[in-house]
């Protein structure tokens, strides 16, 4: 792979030795959060015990006066800590129920409660240490701190990595740099490192985007670069952009890496339009695919539907196409007319569907239109055999999600025809969906 370090950043800090990164900062994030860090923890082992209690008296008064500045304490609940524990504990109900009571107890400051879940843990199944992890992140009690902590090295990727996400949402001091050193600790499980990168791209403390800055451009572990790309992602773009332009420009940047970086910027709570059309018009389909996939996935990436009309007059590459009108879909009110003619020209199975997509989307926001009344007569039959006879699963379930985007008359008969004739079970499951939230009956008689 080529190095990275040819990309601006800071200068890499030394990392902690293998086998001891989360120590410093595990010590710390728990003095901040006024929990008791056993030193049989430390070792790494999961247990937790009564009889475990800090010998320096000082050090724990310490602990529970920044405690008190945090928690208020438990809202009443509408069900017993009795109930929701037996809840917990009876296994002839389902585990969806069992999960719910186990999530809940972990929010509760109750010694009833939180002794009830150490017992729970010591034989839990994961899915249920899970509900528990979760249920752990807005309890800043002693001794939800002290279960909290034992699951951060759990044996099963799945709880630790919950863990990780509680703990970041508590978001004690110190937490940058503990979810640092587990995303810097290559004996960590990969979901934990994932996991310690997005906590990062969402944390204010400082520290946070140092550390995936550094995590980019040292790191040789693609996956783990990535990760660390996706947090970043999750930054806001006037803290980025510099650092993003350069990395994006430079040529020891795999293309697999700027593909993750650009995509990562669906997720930034700024808009990122202007910023990601530079790259919607690279030499590299790949580059131009990723930039414009990112818009259209982005929830509020501003108004850039002039553009990326535009940018669809002269794009040939099949996957830019589909995403371009994707994204264009998203834009609200575009103007669909100059685009019904490149539909209507598209030959490409799921560049075409997704050109449908766009016209269904126009067709339910002006019910009355031409594009309405074009999707109806031509794009309706299309789609309902694109559903029923395509080989492609896939294309299946689009064409039918394109028919109930465009809640039209004629696309809720479809929907009726496709449930009753597919042999594709999860075509007929998404048809009968549709067809339940469909606003506009069907036409008697037609």
């Amino acid at each position: 792979m080529a190095s990275r370090r040819n990309s601006p950043s800071p200068q890499p800090s030394p990392s902690a030795p293998k086998g001891k990164v989360w120590v410093t900062s595990i010590i710390a994030c728990t003095i901040a959060l006024g929990g008791m860090y056993l030193l049989r923890q430390l070792r790494g082992t999961a247990e937790v015990k009564s009889d475990d209690q800090p010998k320096d008296q000082p050090v724990l008064k310490a602990m529970q006066s920044g405690l008190q500045q945090t928690f208020q304490g438990t809202p009443g609940t509408t069900t017993s800590v009795a109930d929701l524990i037996a809840r917990m504990n009876d296994e002839s109900l389902d585990l969806i129920s069992r999960r719910d009571a186990a999530r809940t107890l972990a929010g509760l400051d109750d010694p009833a409660a939180l002794a009830a879940l150490k017992a729970m843990l010591v034989n839990a199944s994961t899915s249920l240490k899970t509900a528990i992890a979760e249920g752990l992140s807005g309890n800043h009690a002693p001794a939800a701190l002290q279960l909290l902590l034992s699951l951060l090295h759990d044996a099963d990727e799945a709880v630790s990595s919950a863990a990780i996400q509680s703990l970041a949402q508590l978001n004690p001091e110190g937490i940058a740099d503990f979810l640092s050193n587990v995303l810097f600790d290559s004996n960590a499980p990969a979901a934990d490192r994932a996991e310690a990168a997005a906590a990062l791209g969402e944390s204010s403390q400082p520290g946070a985007y140092d550390a995936l800055i550094r995590a980019i451009t040292t790191i040789k572990d693609d996956s783990v670069v990535q990760y660390a790309l996706a947090g970043l992602g999750k930054r806001p773009l006037t803290e980025t952009n510099e650092f993003l332009s350069a990395y994006l420009a430079a040529t020891t940047t795999p293309t697999a890496d700027k593909v993750a970086a650009l995509e990562a910027l669906a997720n930034s709570p700024n808009q990122t339009g202007a910023f990601l059309l530079k790259y919607a018009t690279d030499a590299d389909p790949a580059i131009r695919e990723a930039a414009v996939w990112a818009i259209a996935a982005s929830g509020n990436p501003g108004d850039v539907a002039g553009q990326l009309s535009a940018l669809l007059q002269n794009e040939t590459n099949e996957q830019v196409r589909a995403s371009l009108y994707q994204a264009i879909s998203q834009q609200p009110g575009f103007d669909a007319a100059p685009i019904l003619p490149m539909v209507a020209k598209e030959t490409d199975a799921a560049t075409r569907l997704a050109g449908l997509g766009l016209l269904a989307a126009a067709s339910r926001a002006e019910p009355s239109s031409n594009i309405a009344t074009y999707f109806d007569q031509n794009a309706v039959a299309e789609l309902a055999q694109v559903a029923l006879q395509s080989n492609d699963s896939s294309n299946r379930l689009l064409a039918v999600i394109d028919l109930r985007r465009a809640r039209t008359p004629g696309s809720n008969e479809a929907l009726q025809e496709i449930a009753s004739q597919s042999t594709d079970p999860k075509v007929v499951e998404a048809a009968q969906a549709a067809l339940r939230t469909a606003r506009v009956p069907a036409t008697a008689g037609k």
